[in-house]
């Protein structure tokens, strides 16, 4: 994979938003050529640094000089004194080199958290020159911010958008994936193993992966559930959310061992409702038919009806991802994915013979299954997931008893509510045996 492709799968990651990735990309273009060890070509030619060296000196110690020295380094072209110090000791703290490109874009985006109005600007951004304006104002601060600069930093964010994120690659492809290639992918995603992980479509666990996700979801990657990220780490799992399964399927070509290109399949970055809103053809969940390759969906999230009367979805961090009936869903519509997205043919997929119902064993080693009760000690909301950043399915009174299912380590309860697992804070309520 190349630099560019590497800087822009992050920043889209970071971003969320293709206006906000080309306008931050096109200007470290203009910085640095998006080459990690560069230096400043002025003091280059004017010193005759060669970058390796200098690379190498800095990250030694052995160039004394390296914060104070006013040479422009890196992708970003850092050359504040405070700020080469800080990317010195971050890479210290990483143990890698200064010149590493992760280490950079990690940086980089730390630097950017700092300043909520860029980052809000860069998420929320409604064009290219709009961003780019943004990031070059507030971001890299060049002495010349004259009108022509701006709209060359602007045209290589746009190159980037074009090339990057527009073209269809289909052109080079054999045509468009199929239904059944859909559920059948599904399928091996289930035996698989695929864990949840907010924010991922279809990439190994790893270390890097967790970090990166952890600084742009700190509401996801809490503390309580490290445990349970790590073990996904060591067990070299694969890992997606629900609108991450869907991408993971087009961007890896139907392959669950290919390596994801982003955007690729003509299938561009969406969250769960987004590519709901994909479907011209849809109905209430009791009406679906029997269609392998058809999308289930409620709001806010998003899986795959796999045939048989049976969903395959990364239902969450403590569900992983779990196969079970349309009716034990929470589903309210289903939705045909248009033709110009997936084709589909008549026929049905096979079912792998381990493709069996979840049960609610199934959840992640720092949830403890037990036989209780759970008693609401006050009104209160029961929610989707175990957070109040799920929806609210309904409210119930104090008093009420629900079949008990689990305990998270956040201390919320997973409850048996009609045919669905919902959760309830244990602020409201308390475990106990019946």
């Amino acid at each position: 994979m190349t630099n560019e492709q590497k800087i822009w799968n992050f920043l889209i990651d970071m971003t969320g938003n293709p206006y906000g990735a080309s306008g931050i990309i096109g200007n470290l273009y203009a910085e640095s050529g998006l080459k990690p060890t560069n230096v400043e070509d002025k003091h280059e030619r004017r010193l005759g640094i060669d970058e390796a060296w200098y690379t190498q000196e800095a990250d030694a110690g052995l160039n004394q000089n390296f914060a104070n020295d006013g040479i422009g380094y890196g992708i970003s072209q850092w050359s504040y004194p405070t700020r080469k110090v800080s990317l010195w000791t971050f890479a210290k703290k990483r143990g890698t080199s200064i010149g590493e490109l992760e280490t950079q874009l990690l940086f980089l985006w730390q630097e950017v958290e700092l300043d909520k109005v860029l980052q809000d600007g860069l998420k929320n951004a409604r064009s290219v020159r709009e961003a780019s304006d943004l990031f070059l104002t507030r971001f890299e601060k060049p002495s010349d911010q004259s009108e022509s600069v701006r709209e060359k930093r602007a045209a290589y964010g746009a190159a980037y958008l074009q090339r990057l994120w527009e073209t269809n690659d289909r052109k080079e492809g054999n045509g468009l994936l199929t239904n059944k290639q859909l559920a059948s992918f599904c399928e091996k995603v289930y035996s698989e193993k695929w864990c949840y992980w907010y924010g991922t479509y279809g990439k190994k666990c790893s270390q890097a992966l967790y970090n990166e996700k952890r600084k742009q979801y700190p509401e996801q990657y809490t503390a309580s559930r490290e445990n349970g990220y790590m073990t996904d780490i060591r067990n070299g799992k694969t890992c997606a959310d629900c609108a991450g399964m869907l991408k993971a399927f087009f961007w890896k070509g139907g392959n669950t061992e290919a390596t994801p290109k982003y955007a690729s399949n003509g299938f561009k970055d969406r969250g769960a409702d987004s590519i709901f809103k994909l479907c011209k053809e849809y109905g209430v969940i009791s009406t679906i038919p029997d269609i392998p390759g058809l999308v289930v969906w409620r709001s806010g999230h998003i899986g795959v009806y796999v045939g048989n009367g049976m969903t395959i979805e990364m239902k969450g961090f403590a569900y992983d991802c779990v196969r079970q009936k349309v009716e034990q869903g929470t589903w309210t519509h289903w939705g045909k994915l248009p033709k110009d997205v997936l084709e589909y043919i008549d026929g049905k997929i096979s079912i792998e013979e381990s493709a069996k119902e979840t049960n609610v064993e199934n959840t992640k080693d720092n949830y403890k299954v037990a036989r209780k009760v759970v008693r609401i000690t006050k009104a209160v909301n029961i929610r989707y997931g175990n957070g109040t950043e799920y929806a609210i399915a309904t409210t119930v009174d104090k008093g009420s008893e629900f079949e008990y299912v689990a305990t998270a380590v956040n201390g919320w309860y997973a409850i048996k509510f009609g045919s669905q697992i919902m959760w309830v804070s244990g602020n409201y309520s308390e475990a106990i045996d019946k």
